[in-house]
């Protein structure tokens, strides 16, 4: 099961032009609520430029449960390992083209350069993760939606405007609830 989870300003992006570090966009309340769906799933998932942006833990912080299973797509092995993606505090899975490996909490999986969401969610699949939250950037994301493997979108929509910047993705399907 596959949940698309992104925040947007009032006018439609997810993060300004040249963000050098970390952006909030929405809420404390909001981010609580996103540690609890975190508790639910089995696994989370971001891209490359994610991580090195925003350097996350991926975690449960805000609230008391378990953390999910954090999975990094970083073809080429970029980033730094001092990345708080890195620490123990959660199993991680590094989708790469380069390596096989185990190294402490971190495993590293090597996959081919096609047809690359395929790859991660049969590997996933395999490995007994049945749903996963996809908390990338809109590149990651979109990948997602365009390869149609995805189950639920889940956006928050900020009253901030933005009025330039990275343009949130594009999505078509049925608004279910709001709130």
């Amino acid at each position: 099961y596959i949940i698309l989870k992104w925040a947007e300003s009032n006018d439609g992006f997810i993060a300004p032009k040249n963000q050098n570090s970390a952006f909030w966009m929405t809420s404390n309340k909001s981010k609580k609520l996103v540690h609890k769906y975190r508790a639910d799933e089995d696994a989370i998932l971001i891209g490359r430029k994610t991580a090195e942006k925003d350097n996350p833990l991926l975690t449960v912080r805000e609230i008391q449960g378990r953390n999910p299973i954090r999975i990094i797509i970083d073809p080429k092995l970029r980033l730094k390992e001092e990345l708080n993606i890195f620490n123990t505090e959660s199993k991680t899975l590094i989708f790469n083209y380069i390596l096989n490996k185990k190294s402490d909490s971190n495993h590293f999986i090597k996959i081919k350069k096609d047809k690359i969401i395929q790859q991660i969610t049969e590997i996933l699949y395999q490995k007994d993760i049945q749903s996963v939250i996809i908390e990338g950037g809109k590149k990651t994301i979109q990948k997602f939606i365009d390869n149609n493997m995805w189950d639920e979108a889940r956006v928050f929509i900020s009253e901030k405007k933005l009025i330039n910047g990275i343009i949130a993705p594009k999505i078509k399907g049925k608004i279910q609830s709001k709130t």
